[in-house]
């Protein structure tokens, strides 16, 4: 075979190698979009200062990091690295991250947090500028975090303390942070 021939070949397999990841990478997603586990319950209403209508809300139920949240039906729930709970609007999109950190304090977190982006100067590019209690969970200990990031956008965290590690409740200061608050309004500990 001459040289052309080889690389037309090397080509070939090069280009089918990518699709075949592509697919195996797109399957992957889907499979994860239709993961919920959730249980429809009827009309309920959750008891905080705000009284959040829960109506026809959905329960997500997950015992390896022992908390229940609901939210709207639309909202859909991703597994990959925590939980994470979004939905997409005509105008808008909305995603919120819950997990479980092992052996940290507030403290911990906010060091963390402050060291977590490092420009080439040794310049921290997000940072922690305000932390304040949470009221709607304030049964539960809850903190506000705010954080600046690198990409200039706010990240807005609920922390609770829980045990030896706390639950850590991620959204960014988006338009229509009202409808994540209320879902993080019916967030409750069930185990661990």
């Amino acid at each position: 075979m001459n040289k052309r021939k080889i690389s037309v070949a090397i080509g070939i397999v090069v280009t089918l190698a990518l699709l075949a990841g592509g697919w195996v990478w797109y399957e992957k997603r889907q499979k994860a979009v239709q993961v919920p586990k959730w249980e429809t319950r009827g009309q309920q209403k959750i008891s905080t200062e705000d009284t959040v209508d829960a109506g026809d809300w959905k329960v997500y139920r997950n015992k390896e990091f022992g908390f229940e949240i609901k939210a709207p039906e639309d909202w859909i729930v991703d597994l990959d690295n925590g939980v994470w709970i979004y939905s997409y609007k005509k105008d808008r999109y909305n995603i919120l991250n819950i997990t479980f950190e092992k052996d940290t304090t507030l403290e911990k977190f906010i060091d963390k947090y402050n060291n977590s982006d490092i420009a080439k100067n040794g310049a921290s590019l997000s940072r922690v500028i305000a932390v304040e209690n949470y009221d709607s969970l304030k049964e539960l200990g809850a903190k506000k975090i705010i954080g600046t990031t690198a990409e200039g956008i706010n990240n807005i965290i609920i922390f609770v303390q829980h045990g030896n590690g706390a639950y850590v409740v991620t959204y960014h200061d988006i338009k229509s942070k009202n409808d994540i608050e209320k879902i993080i309004k019916t967030f409750k500990i069930i185990g661990r």
